[in-house]
């Protein structure tokens, strides 16, 4: 392209100076401003081939990093997907697993159980079958869950529970249970 904008003024210049006395001291001035002219064109067409290239290398780093971000978006929209997933399945679970805790009673409701009862004054025994011995002295029962009438505890709550009892044979005043 360069050389055809030199040869273009060239042919400019030579149609123009047909007429005229190349030995004129005009002519030389007007040669050589024109040649001076052909040469501020030729840096300047070369600052911008510069310019140019350091644009298009921009614009290939630029490209390249788009890439990159598209490939990390898309795999952030990847994950996205599978999370909503697992949320859906977990939101679904939920009610599952209360159900199962209700049925179970597992769930807490917050009731606190605890008893403590002792014999009434009185002899007990012996007994020839199974009897039950029923604590009719309620000292504490935290829940309600030790019923001093029958003698019988109801876990409300599922869970572990700890019985202690404490029994004594008064003929030989031995202790049986601790």
């Amino acid at each position: 392209m360069r050389g055809a904008v030199l040869l273009l003024l060239l042919f400019c210049v030579s149609a123009e100076g047909g007429g005229v006395d190349r030995g004129s001291q005009s002519s030389v001035l007007a040669e050589r401003e024109i040649w001076s002219e052909l040469s501020a064109i030729k840096n300047m067409v070369g600052e911008q081939e510069v310019e140019l290239q350091t644009h298009r290398d921009n614009v290939a780093s630029l490209e390249k990093e788009n890439r990159a971000l598209v490939s990390r978006v898309s795999a952030s929209e990847e994950q996205l997907t599978a999370l909503r997933a697992e949320l859906e399945v977990s939101k679904n679970e939920i009610p599952l697993t209360r159900n199962t805790l209700d049925e179970t009673g597992m769930r807490s409701s917050g009731t606190k159980v605890a008893f403590s009862a002792a014999l009434s004054p009185g002899k007990f025994g012996p007994y020839n079958t199974e009897t039950p011995l029923v604590y009719r002295r309620s000292i504490t029962n935290l829940g309600g869950a030790y019923s001093s009438n029958t003698g019988v505890f109801t876990a409300p709550v599922r869970g572990a529970y700890y019985f202690r009892f404490t029994a004594m044979n008064n003929k030989h005043g031995e202790e049986y249970g601790s």
